[in-house]
Order: C-alpha cells, then structure tokens, then sequence
C-alpha cells in the first residue's frame, strides 16, 4: 500500500510539471539547453563592461572569404601578373555589366567616359579618367584593374566586400569590353548585340538617353 501511495505521488508531480505546453515548465528538474548562458551573434555581451557586440576572434574570416594581401606598393609586379580567370563569355559579360552598372556607372558613367550622375551633381567632385585611356587599355593588365577594384584608389572605395572574386573579374572583363567599344572589331559588334538583346524596354530606354547625352 505505501509503494502504491509513493508511485501515485510521483505521479502528480511528474503531472504538474507539464501544462500541455511543451516549452513551459512548472517544475524543472535539471537545466537544459533552453537556459544556456550562450550568447547569440550581435547580442550585446554580459562580459563586457558596456555589453559590446562580442567580436570575431582575430584572425576569423567568413566561410567563403579568400584574404586579399597584395598592396598597392606590389601593384606593378604581383597584382599586374594575375591572370582573369573567367572567360570573357556572354554570361560573364552580361554579369560584370550588371554590377557595373550598379557600382560604377555613377561615377564612371555608363559608357566609362567618366560622366556620371555623382560627378555631375556634386560641385568639385573630381571627374575619374576615362577607361579608354592609353594607360587602361595598353598598360594595365587586368590584375592591375583587378588590383583597383578589390582595394580602391583614390575617391573610389575598395569593392571587396561588395563583390565576390568572381564578380570583380567579370567587372574586369565588361571593362575590358569598355575599351573595346571605342575601336570596335567585327566579333566586339556582335557580342554587344547580344547583350543588348538581354535588355529590358526601360534599360534600352535609358542607354539611348545617355547616348544622346553624350552626343550631346
């Protein structure tokens, strides 16, 4: 009889620790995960004495990053022999377009004449030089302009953290395609007729706007 009297009350009161809510627990009978002292990511941390953010141990990359050392006084050697890796495909063309058209066109302007909108409308805004260049197209290789977009120069902010690897050397190839524009050979003509046909009406209606601006 008191077995059966010491089982039913440890019954109830393995019964009053649940309320049909599987996260609420009246009674606890060991901590468990739910109360762990973890801090979560950008949750200010109780250790600090202002409760900063807790910050990546130094050293720490994002998954997926690749480090980028060479600096501007290596420019002329190690950047300069980096070779594209991308071929200069329609695709790869059609994806530096893209963000070149979205990082660089307000400066650079869209044919790269170095017109944009923000060296337009900012008084003093220095205009950046045109990518049809001598030094552009003849004596930078594109590591070199790779080199430029990763790191920046001068009023241009570095790109690295905007853009990939990958993205930055297809920039480099629409760049490329830029230059080539203004000599154009019989192959250059046709691929930019195939990337116009990517066009959208509202796109093709802003080039010819900006080709007659120039023309203008």
């Amino acid at each position: 009889m008191r077995l059966i009297t010491s089982l039913f009350a440890a019954s109830l009161l393995l019964l009053s620790g649940c309320d049909g809510r599987r996260e609420v627990r009246e009674i606890l009978l060991m901590p468990d995960m739910h109360f762990s002292p973890a801090v979560k990511a950008q949750e200010p941390d109780p250790l600090t004495e202002f409760g900063q953010m807790r910050m990546p141990v130094e050293g720490t990359i994002p998954v997926g990053f690749q480090p980028y050392t060479i600096t501007n006084e290596e420019a002329d050697t190690l950047a300069a022999a980096m070779v594209n890796p991308l071929p200069p495909t329609i695709e790869v063309l059609r994806t530096g377009r893209k963000y070149y058209n979205v990082y660089c066109t307000p400066c650079h302007g869209a044919s790269g004449m170095g017109d944009g909108t923000v060296v337009r409308a900012l008084a003093g805004m220095p205009q950046p030089p045109s990518l049809y260049s001598d030094k552009i197209i003849n004596e930078w290789s594109d590591g070199r302009i790779f080199h430029v977009l990763t790191v920046g120069q001068g009023n241009m902010p570095a790109y690295n953290v905007r853009l990939t690897t990958e993205k930055r050397w297809a920039v480099v190839h629409y760049v490329r395609a830029l230059g080539r524009a203004a000599n154009p050979t019989e192959e250059d003509l046709e691929m930019l007729e195939q990337l116009d046909q990517d066009l959208t009406p509202r796109e093709r209606a802003r080039q010819a706007n900006r080709e007659t601006a120039v023309a203008r």
